[in-house]
């Protein structure tokens, strides 16, 4: 995992020095810059059991630059932590359903409970949730807030944390057209 860390550190770098204008959405905000926690945190992080490959992103190359607005730092997503219904389908509800009516329709479209973690901000009300424990555990999920109220994968297929930053360095690192 340390070689792929380091080819993901070695990306970012590069595409903080093709993107000088700040260009790519939301790099105006975290402009490139990362933070990274220090080795006895990431430990109470492993007490946890969470996944692997986000403790060691967060050791290695930290909160701050990433996609859109840029992943949270742990002191903003923990407050965030909180059992999630995962599930591939949208589920259509609405509020004159009961908690139990609408968890009875999201079991039966296999929806999964998961503790989840909010790690980074797409803008208006919607963000990427990263499942720290449960089934989907080490999967990043997409909340679509407060106008479809529903979470779903990232893209087609589930992706991994490593996957899924190191897809938005790879889009960000392909030549452009220019107008």
């Amino acid at each position: 995992m340390q070689d792929r860390i380091q080819e993901i550190s070695r990306k970012l770098a590069s595409l903080k020095s093709t993107d000088r204008k700040m260009s790519m959405f939301g790099s105006s905000s975290h402009q490139y810059r990362t933070s990274s926690i220090p080795e006895d945190q990431a430990d109470e992080l492993r007490a946890f059991d969470w996944p692997e490959e986000y403790i060691e992103f967060l050791v290695s190359i930290g909160s701050g630059a990433g996609p859109y607005y840029g992943i949270w730092d742990l002191a903003k997503s923990l407050p965030s932590l909180e059992a999630r219904w995962l599930c591939e389908v949208e589920i259509e509800w609405s509020y004159e359903e009961s908690d139990e009516e609408i968890e009875a329709r999201l079991k039966a479209a296999g929806a999964t409970r998961n503790d989840c973690l909010t790690i980074c901000d797409f803008g208006c009300g919607e963000v990427f949730l990263l499942a720290v424990r449960g089934p989907e555990e080490g999967t990043i999920w997409f909340d679509y807030g407060f106008g479809d109220a529903s979470i779903r994968p990232c893209g087609v297929s589930r992706i991994s944390f490593l996957d899924w930053y190191e897809r938005w360095l790879d889009g960000g690192l392909r030549p452009r057209e220019t107008a």
